[in-house]
């Protein structure tokens, strides 16, 4: 979901590693952006965002997968252990 003319759009990627979830680059209103390189051990990595059309409208929560290894056992493992990717910035 990506919308243009928003009050409020910001983001956080997450990575998925053999260790559990780390936070990846951020946009964070009137904080900027963070941009980061991701983990080599990436089985994984999900980016969840929270979009605000203007100051009257409810908070729109969205996650989407950015990439992901080809080893689908590895990630179901690690999800199993470590959960669905974070809905928090």
């Amino acid at each position: 979901m990506e919308l243009l003319n928003s009050a409020s759009k910001e983001r956080a990627e997450w990575h998925l590693i053999p260790t559990g979830w780390i936070r990846g680059s951020q946009r964070v209103d009137y904080q900027g952006t963070s941009t980061l390189d991701p983990p080599t051990d990436r089985v994984l990595t999900c980016k969840y965002g929270q979009y605000l059309f203007s100051s009257f409208s409810s908070l729109d929560k969205d996650v989407s997968i950015l990439w992901q290894s080809d080893d689908k056992d590895k990630i179901a493992c690690l999800i199993g252990q470590y959960g669905d990717c974070p809905r928090h910035l």
